[in-house]
Formats: structure tokens, C-alpha cells, sequence
């Protein structure tokens, strides 16, 4: 599969994987800045979550289900319309009305597009140094209303060369 085609619609826009690791930490750091809102937070709700992507740089974590999809607006369309805060990126509000509803959201199918196509290092969390372990569980705490975190969590690293 083609890391720029369309693979649906939804929202009245096209929906893509991320094209490279850029793309992955502006999901990251759209993650944790749209949970910060009450208002979008509770349309989370909680979700179990195994596989994370993680920006190396800022030490942020974020589902990678969520990373790894974009929206862009539908052929045609004029850039500034309908994509609100930014061209692409996928933002909370709109992954909530997408998530459970369009069958191309599927965690597997995401965490293995970071791996394989965009090169993160998929490593199980007991594996990594023991900062990162930190890193990650300071951050888990602040999300324990909204995050199940299953047995075993993999963490998908960015490249540090990637962006």
C-alpha cells in the first residue's frame, strides 16, 4: 500500500497514513494537547491501548492509532476549508467520530505502518532504558482516567533523524 494514498473517507475528508516521522509527532503532541481540554477528553472516554508512538525529543507519548492517521481535505477542495488548527494531522474530535465506525481504523494495521513503512523501532516497554520507563509512566499517570494500558505496552519510537 502507498504511504500517500487515500485509504477512505470519512468527515468529508480523505483519510491517509502519516508519510514519514514528522507527521507521527505532530500526532503525538495533537495528542496531548487535545487532552488537555475537558470537553474532548471526556469524548475519549477510556480506550485500551498496548502500542504507543513516542517522540524521542519531547519524551510525549501517545496511542499509536491515533499517530498514525491523518485527514486531509477532499480533492478539490480549497486547503483552508474544513481543516481546522492544521493541514493535516488527526485531531481528537474528529478521530472519536471516526474511531469504531470506519473499518481502516485498526490499531494493528496502524502500529505496523509506523514500523515497517515509517521505520520506528517497535520495542516492548520492560526492554527499553530505564529514563524512558520513567518517562513513559510519569506520563501514563496523568492519563489513567482515559488510557487501560494492556499487558505488555510496545512503544513505537521516532527516529531521531526522521525530523
Amino acid at each position: 500500500m502507498s504511504v500517500a494514498g487515500t485509504l477512505g473517507r470519512a468527515l468529508g475528508s480523505d483519510i491517509h497514513f502519516a508519510a514519514n516521522a514528522v507527521e507521527v509527532v505532530y500526532n503525538i503532541h495533537r495528542w496531548n494537547a487535545d487532552m488537555a481540554r475537558p470537553d474532548l477528553r471526556e469524548r475519549w472516554r477510556r480506550r485500551p491501548v498496548r502500542y504507543f508512538a513516542h517522540d524521542p525529543r519531547s519524551g510525549q507519548f501517545a496511542p499509536s492509532k491515533f499517530a498514525a492517521y491523518l485527514l486531509l481535505p477532499e480533492s478539490g477542495r480549497r486547503l483552508a476549508e474544513g481543516i481546522p488548527a492544521s493541514l493535516t494531522g488527526m485531531g481528537l474530535q474528529a478521530y472519536t467520530e471516526i474511531d469504531q465506525k470506519h473499518p481502516l481504523f485498526d490499531g494493528n494495521r496502524a502500529w505496523r505502518h509506523l514500523h515497517e513503512k515509517l521505520g520506528m523501532v517497535a520495542t516492548p516497554l520492560e526492554e527499553m532504558d530505564a529514563r524512558t520507563v520513567d518517562r513513559f509512566w510519569r506520563w501514563a499517570e496523568g492519563f489513567k482516567d482515559v488510557l487501560g494500558i494492556q499487558k505488555g505496552p510496545v512503544v513505537l519510537t521516532a527516529p531521531l533523524w526522521g525530523y
